[in-house]
């Protein structure tokens, strides 16, 4: 017979430990002010180590989507609207922003479970 149904639902918890350790450490060695030549190479290389770092919390059968933002910070307010077809079931999400010397890392993660 065919699984229907995963053995754990996205779990935003555990999702945000993850976001919190991964940001915090790569921020501390990598990044010491906000640079626009380098944030987006920044932005790629801690996209792929929070893939990678999700992915062994064995989310079974979810896809991920992880959105990395490096901005100045000067003070303003940003505001984020995305829109999916969602199951409050299985998918989930998870928001963690880290503030640095002068810039600020907005990291979103979602996942979604696929039949």
């Amino acid at each position: 017979t065919e699984k229907l149904l995963p053995e754990m639902s996205f779990d935003k918890e555990k999702v945000l430990q993850v976001l919190v350790r991964v940001v915090t450490e790569y921020a501390a060695t990598n990044i010491a002010n906000y640079d626009s030549e380098v944030s987006r190479d920044h932005s790629l290389t801690l996209a792929s180590k929070l893939l990678e770092e999700i992915y062994k919390l064995n989310f079974e059968r979810h896809k991920l989507l992880i959105l990395v933002r490096i901005i100045e910070d000067l003070n303003q307010y940003i505001k984020t609207m995305i829109s999916f077809l969602w199951d409050c079931d299985f998918d989930g999400h998870a928001h963690y922003t880290h503030k640095g010397y002068g810039y600020m890392i907005i990291i979103s993660v979602y996942g979604f479970y696929i039949e």
